[in-house]
């Protein structure tokens, strides 16, 4: 399973839906997509790129979503964290409005 051509160098890049991993060799992409990709997949893959487009990041406004899956003691520590962090950035700048939430 090779991937995309474009796929990029930086681990932090959001991806496009069109570089995402596929089952198979890059070559039959164009073809098998539909038949090796499900198409929840596919779809979901879709709307987060539209939901990041729309709402995610715009020219002034960033949202940090912090997802935990665990109960951890320290999770109310790090939204803590996580808040303050945004709180500070908000006052080093004033181009951008950096606001966060929290899903549990």
């Amino acid at each position: 399973m090779a991937l995309h051509p474009d796929f990029p160098k930086n681990p932090h890049q959001i991806l496009d839906p069109k570089l995402r991993w596929f089952p198979a060799e890059e070559t039959l992409r164009e073809q098998r997509y539909d038949h090796l990709m499900p198409p929840l997949v596919d779809n979901l893959r879709k709307k987060v790129k539209a939901w990041r487009d729309d709402m995610y990041q715009t020219e002034t406004n960033v949202w940090v979503i912090e997802t935990k899956g665990n109960a951890d003691m320290d999770v109310p520590l790090k939204l803590e964290r996580l808040k303050q962090w945004c709180e500070d950035m908000d006052k080093v700048q004033d181009k951008i409005n950096y606001d966060c939430l929290y899903v549990e």
